[in-house]
Protein backbone atom coordinates (compact mmCIF):
# COMPACT_ATOMS: atom_id res chain seq x y z
CA UNK A 1 0.00 0.00 0.00
CA UNK A 2 0.80 3.51 -0.94
CA UNK A 3 1.42 5.67 3.00
CA UNK A 4 -1.53 8.63 2.88
CA UNK A 5 -0.34 11.81 2.83
CA UNK A 6 -1.29 14.00 5.44
CA UNK A 7 -0.75 17.58 7.61
CA UNK A 8 0.69 17.85 11.31
CA UNK A 9 -1.07 21.05 12.50
CA UNK A 10 0.77 22.18 15.88
CA UNK A 11 -1.91 22.28 18.63
CA UNK A 12 -3.20 25.11 20.20
CA UNK A 13 -2.70 24.56 23.47
CA UNK A 14 0.54 22.99 23.43
CA UNK A 15 2.44 26.22 24.59
CA UNK A 16 0.49 26.28 27.85
CA UNK A 17 1.22 22.45 28.02
CA UNK A 18 5.03 23.63 27.55
CA UNK A 19 4.48 26.39 29.99
CA UNK A 20 3.04 24.28 32.47
CA UNK A 21 5.82 22.05 32.25
CA UNK A 22 8.74 24.82 32.65
CA UNK A 23 7.30 26.39 35.41
CA UNK A 24 6.35 23.01 37.60
CA UNK A 25 9.63 21.27 36.65
CA UNK A 26 8.01 17.89 35.98
CA UNK A 27 7.08 16.82 32.48
CA UNK A 28 4.04 15.29 31.45
CA UNK A 29 6.26 11.87 29.39
CA UNK A 30 7.67 11.59 32.63
CA UNK A 31 4.10 10.35 34.38
CA UNK A 32 2.44 6.83 33.78
CA UNK A 33 -1.28 6.44 32.61
CA UNK A 34 -2.34 4.94 35.79
CA UNK A 35 -1.24 8.35 37.08
CA UNK A 36 -2.75 10.69 34.21
CA UNK A 37 -5.69 12.11 36.34
CA UNK A 38 -3.37 13.13 39.18
CA UNK A 39 -0.72 14.54 36.94
CA UNK A 40 -2.90 16.66 34.58
CA UNK A 41 -4.33 18.07 37.91
CA UNK A 42 -0.74 20.25 37.22
CA UNK A 43 -2.16 21.96 34.57
CA UNK A 44 -5.40 22.95 36.19
CA UNK A 45 -3.03 24.20 38.82
CA UNK A 46 -0.87 25.68 36.67
CA UNK A 47 -3.64 27.81 35.02
CA UNK A 48 -6.18 27.38 37.37
CA UNK A 49 -8.93 27.44 34.39
CA UNK A 50 -10.46 23.72 35.00
CA UNK A 51 -12.24 22.82 37.79
CA UNK A 52 -12.11 19.18 37.12
CA UNK A 53 -9.87 16.94 34.75
CA UNK A 54 -10.39 12.99 34.70
CA UNK A 55 -8.51 10.43 32.49
CA UNK A 56 -9.68 6.80 32.30
CA UNK A 57 -7.66 4.36 30.70
CA UNK A 58 -9.51 1.66 28.58
CA UNK A 59 -7.36 -0.96 26.35
CA UNK A 60 -7.56 1.18 23.00
CA UNK A 61 -9.07 4.38 24.10
CA UNK A 62 -9.05 6.80 26.85
CA UNK A 63 -11.84 8.74 28.24
CA UNK A 64 -10.98 12.30 29.23
CA UNK A 65 -13.47 14.56 30.92
CA UNK A 66 -12.83 18.28 31.36
CA UNK A 67 -15.10 20.74 33.22
CA UNK A 68 -13.92 24.34 32.71
CA UNK A 69 -13.90 27.01 35.76
CA UNK A 70 -17.06 28.95 35.75
CA UNK A 71 -15.94 31.69 34.50
CA UNK A 72 -14.21 30.33 31.30
CA UNK A 73 -16.50 31.28 28.58
CA UNK A 74 -13.77 30.61 26.00
CA UNK A 75 -14.85 27.10 25.27
CA UNK A 76 -18.56 27.25 25.58
CA UNK A 77 -18.32 30.73 23.05
CA UNK A 78 -16.16 28.69 20.51
CA UNK A 79 -18.64 26.04 21.29
CA UNK A 80 -21.59 27.75 20.11
CA UNK A 81 -19.60 29.80 17.66
CA UNK A 82 -18.45 25.88 15.51
CA UNK A 83 -19.54 23.11 17.09
CA UNK A 84 -17.17 20.92 15.26
CA UNK A 85 -14.13 22.49 16.59
CA UNK A 86 -13.40 20.66 19.44
CA UNK A 87 -13.64 17.30 17.04
CA UNK A 88 -11.02 18.50 15.38
CA UNK A 89 -8.50 20.59 17.42
CA UNK A 90 -10.47 21.93 20.60
CA UNK A 91 -10.36 25.22 21.85
CA UNK A 92 -7.00 26.06 23.46
CA UNK A 93 -7.66 24.92 26.94
CA UNK A 94 -9.74 21.25 26.06
CA UNK A 95 -6.36 21.16 23.41
CA UNK A 96 -4.03 21.53 26.45
CA UNK A 97 -5.77 19.23 28.39
CA UNK A 98 -5.67 16.97 25.04
CA UNK A 99 -1.70 17.48 24.41
CA UNK A 100 -0.93 16.82 28.05
CA UNK A 101 -2.90 13.66 27.86
CA UNK A 102 -0.83 12.68 24.80
CA UNK A 103 2.00 12.82 26.58
CA UNK A 104 1.22 10.91 29.34
CA UNK A 105 0.13 8.24 27.47
CA UNK A 106 3.19 8.35 25.32
CA UNK A 107 1.07 7.49 22.09
CA UNK A 108 -0.36 9.53 18.99
CA UNK A 109 -4.61 9.86 20.20
CA UNK A 110 -7.23 10.49 17.69
CA UNK A 111 -10.56 12.50 18.92
CA UNK A 112 -12.78 9.43 18.56
CA UNK A 113 -16.12 11.33 20.05
CA UNK A 114 -17.00 15.18 21.91
CA UNK A 115 -20.05 15.50 23.73
CA UNK A 116 -20.81 18.91 24.88
CA UNK A 117 -23.05 18.05 28.95
CA UNK A 118 -23.41 21.68 30.00
CA UNK A 119 -19.92 22.88 31.34
CA UNK A 120 -18.25 18.97 30.79
CA UNK A 121 -16.50 18.15 27.54
CA UNK A 122 -16.15 14.12 27.23
CA UNK A 123 -13.59 13.05 24.63
CA UNK A 124 -13.20 9.36 23.80
CA UNK A 125 -9.54 9.13 21.87
CA UNK A 126 -8.31 5.90 20.64
CA UNK A 127 -4.76 4.89 21.24
CA UNK A 128 -3.37 4.95 17.98
CA UNK A 129 -0.59 2.40 18.25
CA UNK A 130 1.46 0.08 15.08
Amino acid sequence: TTPSMGLVIIPPGRDLVNAVEKRTGSKFKDDHLKDATEALMRLSKGTGLFKEIEVRDGKRTLELTIVHDKDDSTCTELWSENDRLHDQVGCPLCSAALCATARVAKVPLRINKVERKNDKIEYTLEKVVK
